[in-house]
This record gives C-alpha cells, sequence and structure tokens, in this order.
C-alpha cells in the first residue's frame, strides 16, 4: 500500500475511555493488520475518521467541509443593510456563517434595475447558505430623496450626506 496513515476519533456520550484510546488501538490494529507504510500523525495521506455515539460506532467515509461557524437559526435574526455592493453581501454572507437569520434592507437608489441586481444578490446569499429559513427583502423607496439632494445639499458634502450620487451629477469623493 505503501501510504501512512492516521486514526481521529470524535466521541459523544458517556465513555470510560477517551478519544486517544480508540485512536491508538485502531491504529495499532490497523498498522499490523494492513500493509500500509505506517503511522504519521503529521499530514498522513489516508485519515480515517471514527465517530463513537453512545454505543455506536461509524466509520466516517466522506466528510464535506460547510461554512463553519454556528447553525442557522441558533443565533437572533439580524436586518442587513445591502446595496448590492462587495462589503454588504460579505457583511451578510458572515452574519449567516454566525447562524444569524439575516433579512436585507434595500434603500431604493437607483430605480427598477438596480433593485432587481440587488434582490438577485440577496436571491443568491439565501438559496447557497439558508434557503431552509424564511427570510424578509425590504425595499424602501428612495428616489424621491435621492432627486432632492443635489438642490438641497453642497456638492462637497454630497458623499457624506449619501455616499452616492446621482449618476448626471457624480462628483469625486
Amino acid at each position: 500500500m505503501d501510504k501512512t496513515f492516521a486514526v481521529r476519533c470524535k466521541r459523544k456520550g458517556k465513555h470510560t475511555f477517551k478519544s486517544t484510546d480508540v485512536e491508538r488501538h485502531l491504529g495499532a490494529g490497523l498498522n499490523a493488520q494492513t500493509e500500509a507504510a505506517g503511522v504519521r500523525l503529521k499530514d498522513p495521506d489516508i485519515t480515517v475518521l471514527i465517530e463513537v455515539r453512545d454505543d455506536f460506532v461509524f466509520m466516517v467515509r466522506d466528510q464535506r467541509s460547510g461554512m463553519g461557524g454556528f447553525p442557522l437559526g441558533c443565533q437572533d435574526s439580524v436586518l442587513s443593510l445591502i446595496s448590492g455592493g462587495f462589503d454588504s453581501s460579505v457583511s451578510s454572507y458572515l452574519c449567516i456563517k454566525r447562524g444569524l437569520q439575516t433579512h436585507y434592507c434595500f434603500f431604493n437608489l437607483g430605480g427598477r434595475v438596480h433593485e432587481l441586481a440587488v434582490k438577485e444578490v440577496a436571491l443568491f446569499l439565501w438559496m447557497k447558505y439558508h434557503a431552509s429559513h424564511r427570510v424578509k427583502f425590504i425595499s424602501v423607496p428612495f428616489e424621491s430623496v435621492v432627486e432632492e439632494i443635489p438642490d438641497k445639499v453642497d456638492s462637497a458634502q454630497m458623499c457624506v450626506i449619501l455616499k452616492q450620487h446621482d449618476a448626471a451629477r457624480r462628483q469625486p469623493c
């Protein structure tokens, strides 16, 4: 076989033995009964995964990585301000990863096309990471406010007030 191996054990329940006891005992048996190159605890070619749950022993054949964090829904719900940009999407993802049921709030500054693009981002996040839970997408119509700002706010302060200019009056921030 010419491959090294390591045994890793997780336990759930009350036992008179430790996980390392299972790893040592099973590892010694595998080493004696196979043609493996031997045991290598750091960076082995093959890792044998064992789970002991109460009186049952399971050998893990396939393991798939999740996104980590807490299970979805075990923490409180939050409202994520989503703009369609990179930062708000990552922020929403990190909330989901922490187990927070994440609802979305969008201040519509750019009309129907912008809203549809942001809904597409929220839909992707929902389908990929938390489709098992119902979430809300709240769109706040803000176009009338955007139209008034250039008339009532000094152009030098526009980025501070809204962080986004009307496309026709865009000024460098």
